[in-house]
């Protein structure tokens, strides 16, 4: 039923949708079709964008788990690891977290005395860490996760 149907696409990434040709919004909709009340509640849009913050917030939340990882891989070994494998491997992490819009691990480099950590963001492509905000510019950019923006009023 529906429940079922939503429960299997939000287990599957943006990316695996993508490279499939379609979306959260087409795939409720053709789930939706037929059904008055369900087409009136607009799962297209409403549920879609509850699917993709879940996706948003789990990317997040790893990449915090990895920036503490890396920050004190560094701490104790002072250099940084070559890979988030290396990292995982050492112990720092559980697995290597994989970006939902790319369906590779996230994005890391070494970048002087510091890294970037990024996820390839909406646009499904890696702009090199060029930093976008999330849902603001699809067209380009990704989701930079460190260094963190410095904040200003």
């Amino acid at each position: 039923g529906l429940v079922q149907r939503a429960n299997e696409l939000v287990a599957q990434s943006p990316w695996e949708l993508h490279a499939k040709g379609t979306s959260y919004a087409q795939e409720l909709t053709r789930l939706a079709k037929g059904n008055y009340f369900l087409g009136f509640m607009a799962l297209d849009t409403t549920l879609a964008r509850t699917i993709e913050l879940y996706h948003r917030i789990r990317v997040s939340g790893e990449a915090l788990v990895t920036t503490m990882g890396l920050l004190r891989f560094h701490k104790d070994k002072g250099v940084w690891p070559a890979s988030l494998e290396e990292l995982a491997g050492a112990g720092y992490i559980r697995a290597v977290p994989v970006d939902p819009w790319s369906g590779k691990p996230l994005a890391y480099r070494q970048v002087g005395d510091s890294f970037t950590l990024y996820s390839c963001g909406l646009d499904f492509d890696d702009d090199g860490g060029v930093r976008s905000k999330w849902g603001s510019s699809p067209e380009g950019g990704d989701q930079v996760f460190w260094p963190v923006e410095e904040y200003k009023k």
